[in-house]
């Protein structure tokens, strides 16, 4: 599976990485959950109001679209 591109931070320019965060072990499987953050000032993508996934999101493509959705470039 291909990581969906990221565009540059809508605040600095910098670039970006998924960063994912496990949230439950259910019969030996581990569902990861994820955001974007810049590796130049730490910004974040938005928070999911959802109290189950701690503002991540369930999938790369998810949190991907919610950074991009800022980002000017």
């Amino acid at each position: 599976m291909t990581e969906p591109k990221l565009k540059p931070c809508p605040f600095c320019g910098g670039e970006a990485d998924f960063i994912s965060k496990p949230v439950a072990t259910i019969k030996l499987e581990t569902y990861m959950t994820y955001r974007v953050r810049c590796r130049e000032c730490y910004a974040q993508s938005p928070y999911r109001s959802n109290a189950y996934l701690h503002g991540f999101h369930r999938t790369l493509d998810e949190a991907a679209e919610a950074w991009n959705r800022r980002a000017d470039g």
